[in-house]
């Protein structure tokens, strides 16, 4: 079973093209799922996920909410530059640029101070 290559593809290619962050395409999957409970495939609804996004046209309120969240986390566990099994940070883990600059390079500690400064110069130019 898993998803067909071909579909988790073109559904990438999607929702890049509607400009769909990560949290856009978790929330897209879940309503997909709500709505479709035991009809079809995995990759049926992923390709309904991937065919209903509805692209953000504000970017800034995208990043101030990613930045919001890892205010609010209180785990590292939940951070997916961190394993969830072991709890260690990966390295090699391509973390997106507005998130970069606010998280240690070697140990995947979030800098909270810089993460409150970045927040409220984000909330001020905004509009959510």
């Amino acid at each position: 079973n898993g998803l067909d290559d071909q579909v988790l593809r073109e559904a990438a290619a999607r929702f890049h093209a509607n400009g769909a962050s990560p949290r856009e395409i978790r929330e897209a999957i879940i309503a997909a799922r709500s709505v479709s409970i035991g009809q079809g495939s995995d990759n049926d609804t992923l390709l309904r996920a991937a065919n209903s996004i509805i692209g953000a046209t504000d970017q800034g309120s995208t990043v101030l909410g990613d930045l919001a969240a890892l205010q609010f986390c209180r785990s590292s566990l939940m951070l997916p530059w961190h394993d969830a099994a072991s709890g260690a940070f990966l390295p090699d883990f391509q973390m997106p640029a507005h998130i970069k600059p606010i998280v240690d390079a070697s140990t995947g500690a979030i800098d909270q101070q810089e993460l409150g400064k970045t927040v409220e110069a984000l909330r001020s130019q905004v509009n959510i």
